[in-house]
This record gives C-alpha cells, structure tokens and sequence, in this order.
C-alpha cells in the first residue's frame, strides 16, 4: 500500500518527467529499486540479527550452539520476500496511468 501512496504523493513530479522525455521504464525501475531495496536489506539485517540474537541467547543461558534452521524456514522467508516483491510488481502498470500529461498541468 504504501508503494501506492507514494506513486499518488508524486503524480505531478513523475507527470512532469515524463513530459520532459524520461521513459516509462526509467520510472518503474525507480520506484522498483526505491521500494525492492530497502525491503531486501531489512530482511537480510533481521534475519542476521534474529540468528545471532539467538546464538548469543543459547551460548549465555542455555550452553547450546544454535543449529541452522530446516528448509521450511527458508521456503518460508523467501515465499515472503517474493510475495512483497509482487505486491511491489503489480503497482507498476499504476505508473502509466497516474503520470499523463493532464496530472502535469496546473490548476
């Protein structure tokens, strides 16, 4: 949702863009990385600071080592990652129809 609320936010600015020769493609390349990258690097700095969190909990309290999750852990975050990937995906065709040349004009 808030891949949408940003896309609304800046309907004039892409409207003018647009107007001023940047192609479609470059817009959506934008706002995939604006939107794809911080989602990929918070998950990559939860889930190391999940593990290590949890190996330092064990070794302190518990004297165990951690053991590395089963394949269903990891199905499951990449299933996650590519179901917010989607969501992401499918607010591009949006960009088209938000940045023509009447969102451009003043009133």
């Amino acid at each position: 949702m808030s891949v949408v609320a940003g896309l609304n936010d800046r309907k004039r600015p892409f409207s003018l863009l647009r107007l001023t020769g940047v192609q479609l493609g470059t817009l959506r390349r934008i706002i995939a990385l604006e939107t794809a990258v911080p989602l990929l690097v918070s998950a990559v700095v939860a889930t190391t600071s999940g593990f290590l969190a949890a190996k330092l909990f064990l070794k302190s309290q518990q004297n165990y080592s951690l053991q590395p999750p089963g394949v269903e852990y990891y199905v499951t975050v990449l299933a996650g990652l590519a179901v917010s990937l989607g969501v992401i995906a499918l607010t591009l065709p949006l960009l088209k129809r938000i940045t023509g040349p009447e969102t451009a004009r003043n009133e």
